[in-house]
């Protein structure tokens, strides 16, 4: 999701609080008149589903708890790899648990985007069934149907995945061409590795043409074209996303388990 001005809709900001404690995002907490004081932070993943009065923030220091129990008004900074948002609030209450502070009217600052894409492995990649799409076999430009393997020819490819969408390749335009037609679809179906499928209401938001050229080992060069499609998950359910969740946890690790292999 894109935006450059201040996100004033309630229900948007809401979704992005939401998204924001279901990920367990971390940041700093200022107070207003001490700017270069900074508590660290991370929002309460239990209280995801109900934020709409008051927000959670957990994972305080006793001195962070000692800082904050005489501050009113305080910017609350969340930071990303690929993203930055800030807002203002009111501290409502302070205890060893946690500080509980007021939902902001606006998002104050954003960068270019609020989801981090992770890009998917091959060893652990999800598919996705856009709406009710079925292959027409005799459509030259679709999947090739082999036998009892027909209803899997249906599903694509996730390239890439975030919390508020996903991104599909594939070499074959015919979905691409429904899509295009049919832009916004409620039963889409994604099924993560080891997870039963989940139907989400997707909405196609840009789509692209890629050629590629690629020699051979006997030095001959080939031209392949692929298409690449993204679409938003439109109001996706709780379920849903602590899949998404749990899943991107699991990739995480096992970038890391690589990259250290690696080193």
């Amino acid at each position: 999701m894109v935006f450059d001005k201040p996100a004033t809709d309630l229900s948007f900001v809401n979704k992005l609080l939401r998204t924001m404690a279901l990920r367990e995002a971390s940041g700093l907490i200022r107070p207003l008149d001490n700017p270069s004081m900074g508590v660290k932070f991370r929002f309460d993943l239990n209280q995801s589903e109900n934020m709409r009065r008051k927000i959670r923030l957990v994972g305080i220091s006793k001195i962070g708890i000692q800082k904050l129990s005489k501050i009113k008004q305080v910017t609350v900074e969340v930071f990303g790899q690929d993203h930055r948002v800030s807002f203002q609030v009111n501290i409502l209450k302070v205890s060893e648990d946690g500080v509980w502070v007021s939902v902001p009217s606006s998002i104050e600052k954003t960068e270019r985007r609020t989801r981090q894409r992770h890009a998917c492995r091959h060893k652990k990649v999800p598919l996705f069934k856009p709406g009710d799409w079925e292959i027409d076999i005799s459509d030259v430009s679709a999947p090739p149907v082999f036998g009892l393997y027909q209803p899997l020819a249906n599903w694509t490819l996730v390239d890439d995945l975030s919390f508020g969408g996903l991104c599909v390749e594939t070499r074959f335009p015919s979905v691409v061409s429904w899509l295009e037609r049919s832009p916004s679809f409620e039963h889409s179906m994604v099924q993560l590795p080891m997870t039963k499928p989940f139907m989400v209401h997707t909405e196609l938001r840009w789509s692209k043409r890629i050629r590629e050229r690629i020699e051979t080992e006997d030095g001959l060069e080939l031209s392949i074209q692929k298409y690449k499609f993204g679409l938003e998950f439109m109001d996706p359910s709780m379920e849903f996303l602590q899949a998404v969740a749990e899943f991107l946890k699991i990739m995480d690790i096992t970038k890391d388990a690589v990259q250290g292999d690696k080193g």
